[in-house]
This record gives C-alpha cells, structure tokens and sequence, in this order.
C-alpha cells in the first residue's frame, strides 16, 4: 500500500495537469469543469493526503529510530571510558 499511494498521485496530478492544459488551449472541452475531472482532483487530493500522512508516519518511526540509535552509541562509549580496560 505504501508504494502505490505516490504513483497514484503522480499520475492523477499528470492527469490534472494535462486537462488544465487543455482546457487552456481548448476552452469548449471544459475539461475542468467536466464531471470526470472533478472526481480526478478529489482522487488526488485524497492520495495526496494518505501519501503525505505516510511519509510524516515515516518520518517520525525515523527519528525515533535515529534517536534510538544515538542512545546505544552513548551508552556503549560511556561503558568503554568506564572499562578497566582503559585504566591500563
């Protein structure tokens, strides 16, 4: 599901686009008004919607894992300035 949210969004905004176009250049296809386009954008805004709401959920497991990460380094230096090992 992760994967097909972006290509859904390219390809309606590439449909989106491409109908403006057209309805710029031919202003009786009303290309922009027709009811095909209308269901067009919503399905964009909506994929745009779930693929941005992922990628924040993404985003945030990252950090949290960086975080994590930085942690276990700090506390694994902290124990090797501990070890007698060092002492010698």
């Amino acid at each position: 599901m992760k994967k097909i949210f972006p290509h859904l969004s390219l390809t309606l905004g590439v449909m989106v686009l491409t109908f403006f176009c057209i309805d710029r250049v031919n202003d009786v296809m009303a290309f922009m008004t027709s009811e095909l386009s209308k269901w067009v954008i919503a399905g964009l805004a909506l994929t745009s919607i779930v693929t941005s709401v992922l990628l924040i959920i993404a985003n945030i497991r990252e950090s949290a894992r960086q975080a994590r990460l930085e942690e276990k380094r700090a506390k694994l230096k902290l124990r090797e300035r501990r070890s007698p090992k060092n002492a010698e």
